[in-house]
């Protein structure tokens, strides 16, 4: 299987677009409403999110059931790390002898699962490393605009 299109918004940034080899219907940037019914540290990563896709020309409407279980999902790895944070990576629990044993935090699982879920819109929406090779948009004095999004979703109250 080979590599998955890049979309046409890559190739003008990237100063290769061709319209006889990428001219495909191209829908308008359009920020998608936020669902009404998001957790507050959910909505908080949707606006970091799509802020970051606006920037780079690379969000439409249609993206909106997307970009929900994108920012769920990053919510949910969030909510895990801070149960591991607070419990650790292992518990103890007392069997039915009486005696202790350690177990694998249950947060730990989800944690991993969340972030398979979390992985491939990230690369569709290019918002990998791998996502945006070649691709030098925006200010290229070695700032690292990224790390404000990402910072964003980290500590969304600032």
């Amino acid at each position: 299987m080979g590599n998955p299109r890049k979309p046409i918004e890559h190739h003008r940034q990237a100063g290769n677009y061709r319209p006889s080899r990428h001219g495909r219907l191209l829908l308008p940037v359009e920020m998608p409403d936020a669902p009404d019914d998001l957790h507050p540290r959910t909505a908080a990563i949707w606006t970091a999110v799509t802020a970051h896709l606006r920037d780079a020309n690379i969000v439409a409407r249609v993206d909106q059931c997307a970009l929900r279980l994108l920012c769920e999902s990053i919510k949910l790895y969030l909510d895990a790390q801070t149960e591991i944070n607070q419990h650790g990576v292992t518990l103890a629990q007392t069997t039915a002898a009486g005696q202790l044993r350690t177990v694998s935090n249950p947060a730990v699982r989800v944690r991993s699962q969340a972030w398979t879920e979390i992985v491939k819109p990230l690369q569709t929406f290019g918002m990998t490393p791998a996502a945006r090779t070649g691709l030098m948009h925006g200010d290229t004095s070695g700032g690292d605009s990224d790390g404000d999004w990402i910072a964003a979703i980290v500590n969304p109250t600032g």
